[in-house]
């Protein structure tokens, strides 16, 4: 069985599920390393803007790139040491991408953090593209979803599904769920890296039984029990810093 994994240039999540598969005996027919170009980015800049405001904007932005600079762990800069075919690309749906993942002939893709993946790159694998979302689905798509469950006080909802991707965002069919519980003195971001964590091991079990010949449709997701969340403001985030701050009281 081909599998591919599809991660943006110097993602940490990505080169973790690329380590944690290796470990797992998991064999890799390739890694497509996306190179996102600038309107990329600018785009996502807009996005962020649109919700949160210039000045927030901003802020989130700065602190993107002071992660990427400062929190990168040396042992995982080069992509070389967990697996042997890396193919570089520009662009996460773009006509190079295509051609290159078109040549690899994928059964299966697993992404590990690209952007929205179009239609003419999910046409491509034979059986399709699997993708962990650090919530728990279908109650909460879109992004900072741990944050929004927190601020909802459903912390039953706060966890790690792995889903087959589809045309939506985040409806694809669930193939597991992983809930999370809590621990003390985490904050957001502690929150977030864990659940990335319980989405790696949720992918590695469903590559696992796919290797083993089990089948691994999924349960159909009803659009109507969830709903998709977007970027949380940072008045919203110190709520939920207080939310938790309470929850432990």
């Amino acid at each position: 069985m081909k599998l591919v994994v599809f991660t943006n240039d110097e993602s940490y999540y990505g080169k973790k599920m690329i380590q944690e598969l290796e470990a797992a005996h998991i064999p890799l027919e390739a890694v497509v390393v996306i190179k996102q170009p600038l309107d990329y980015h600018l785009k996502l800049f807009n996005y962020v803007k649109r919700r949160v405001g210039w000045v927030e904007a901003l802020v989130f932005a700065v602190k993107t790139v002071l992660e990427g600079v400062f929190k990168q762990p040396p042992e995982t800069l080069n992509y070389e040491q967990f697996a042997t075919t890396i193919v570089y690309t520009k662009g996460t749906n773009s006509p190079e991408t295509e051609r290159m993942v078109k040549a690899l002939a994928p059964d299966v893709i697993i992404l590990a953090q690209t952007g929205i993946v179009r239609r003419n790159i999910l046409a491509i694998p034979k059986l399709g593209t699997i993708n962990g979302h650090p919530a728990v689905l279908p109650y909460y798509r879109g992004i900072d979803c741990h944050k929004w469950a927190i601020l909802a006080g459903d912390f039953d909802k706060i966890g790690a599904t792995v889903h087959w991707v589809d045309k939506g965002v985040d409806t694809g069919n669930i193939i597991g769920v992983k809930t999370y519980a809590l621990q003390k003195d985490e904050g957001p971001d502690d929150i977030a890296w864990k659940l990335y964590l319980l989405c790696i091991d949720g992918i590695r079990d469903a590559l696992l039984s796919l290797l083993q010949g089990q089948p691994i449709k999924g349960k159909k997701q009803e659009k109507e029990d969830g709903k998709q969340y977007y970027k949380m403001g940072l008045k919203l985030e110190r709520e939920v810093k207080l939310k938790l701050s309470r929850y432990w009281a």
